[in-house]
């Protein structure tokens, strides 16, 4: 018997989005012809496990995503997404749930 995986849901759209979102580190903001847009923009997107952890073979899904610089990105990957949570007072899972919200994602299990 073969157990059959969940397919994570992609969401390209949603990933643009966060493109145009802050750090959830550094979280700057500068003005730019009169309008606010972030000193560091994303550029990048970590896929974090949220509260229901990661098993071996499984990727999340695009909308537990959040939008990070690629210094603080590096970092998450080098000292672990604990100890970056730890360090910025920060909780990735509630970052994740802002970001959906603020963006109209929503899942199922929410």
């Amino acid at each position: 018997m073969t157990l059959q995986k969940n397919k994570p849901i992609r969401d390209r759209e949603y990933l643009k989005l966060l493109d145009d979102e802050p750090c959830c580190c550094c979280y700057q903001w500068v003005t730019v012809d009169n309008r606010a847009v972030p000193r560091y923009p994303a550029g990048g997107i970590h896929h974090h496990y949220g509260k229901r952890g990661k098993g071996v073979g499984q990727k999340c899904d695009d909308r537990e995503c959040v939008p990070i610089c690629l210094k603080h990105h590096n970092e998450i990957h080098a000292k672990g997404p604990f100890e970056i949570e730890k360090k910025y007072c920060i909780d990735l899972y509630e970052v994740g749930l802002y970001y959906r919200n603020k963006h109209g994602r929503k899942f199922e299990y929410e």
